[in-house]
């Protein structure tokens, strides 16, 4: 039975990398690469930047496994981290998501200290008017689980956590539904009817348990 379990915990392991290594589908907002140079002024944040007045920061990807982006003045100086490992700039806002807590924040910079605030439902729903949006909250809180309509089309999926749940190495799989990724871990194209499973590993435990959504 252990060795069953080994096996499936492995098959679990390998989908997730394979899938992950697909193709991911394209959002609407570039990605603020690394060494992206950004500038704040009025309010406002901007990638037309200046270089001569040194007025800009320039962003990098730190080191490890789970990734989040750093900025650093011109002389090479280290200036804030923001906790988001996927940003960029709509209409002047610097936005931010994180794949480890399916969350997305809006920074604000006074005297160089960033500040960041969490981006509600409705917020988010406005930067992706084509997603529907999952609340983690709306999980059964006994079963875990949640059914949800597709429809004859393409369903597109934002998994939002509104809860204070973590979700570093927690993964999508799937037993007969035809789905694929976008950048950000949380989005997702629903292409067939089945059941998709959020879970660390397939782990299924009272630190670590598992949110399954019923495609009907």
């Amino acid at each position: 039975m252990k060795v069953c379990y080994k096996i499936l915990l492995i098959v679990i392991a390998l989908f997730c990398l394979k899938v992950n290594a697909a193709d991911f589908q394209k959002i609407e907002y570039k990605q603020l690469k690394d060494k992206t140079k950004i500038t704040y002024q009025d309010g406002a944040w901007l990638t037309k930047v200046k270089t001569k007045n040194n007025d800009y920061f320039i962003k990098r990807s730190s080191e490890g496994v789970e990734k989040y982006s750093e900025f650093f003045a011109p002389t090479g100086e280290y200036l804030f981290s923001a906790t988001t490992d996927y940003d960029f700039i709509e209409n002047g806002r610097l936005i931010g998501y994180s794949n480890s807590n399916f969350k997305f924040y809006e920074y604000e910079l006074f005297e160089n200290k960033l500040s960041a605030r969490e981006l509600g439902a409705e917020e988010v729903q406005n930067l992706f008017p084509k997603f529907t949006i999952i609340k983690i909250s709306e999980f059964s809180p006994t079963t875990n689980c949640l059914k949800i309509k597709k429809g004859k089309k393409n369903l597109n999926l934002i998994v939002l956590n509104d809860t204070d749940r973590y979700f570093d190495n927690y993964w999508f799989s799937t037993d007969n539904v035809n789905l694929k990724y976008y950048q950000l871990r949380g989005l997702l194209k629903i292409k067939n009817k089945g059941l998709v499973q959020l879970s660390r590993f397939g782990e299924n435990t009272k630190i670590y348990p598992w949110f399954v959504l019923l495609i009907r």
